[in-house]
């Protein structure tokens, strides 16, 4: 990972935190992150998985990935949902 990519995921991170946190509270932006990072991961453990058995390679399943990009995507949504509400 270079410094560039940390910088936007820093810079995400705050952008939505100052959005969603006065509406979910600290601790339900704690568990908003948390769930989106754990569900993202799922998702990404099922997907490796199910293109395995689908295509016999064990490649899909021995490698990993580490990142919140899919935390921070589901975040934005939350975010997306909470302004659309708010109108």
């Amino acid at each position: 990972m270079n410094s560039r990519s940390l910088f936007k995921i820093i810079i995400c991170t705050i952008s939505q935190g100052y959005q969603l946190e006065p509406l979910l509270g600290p601790l339900g932006f704690s568990a908003a992150v948390a769930s989106s990072s754990l569900l993202s991961g799922l998702a990404y453990v099922l997907s490796a998985l199910g293109a395995e058995a689908a295509t016999g390679d064990p490649s899909y399943a021995t490698e990993c990935v580490l990142g919140l990009s899919g935390a921070l995507f589901a975040l934005k949504v939350a975010c997306l949902g909470a302004a659309k509400s708010l109108l």
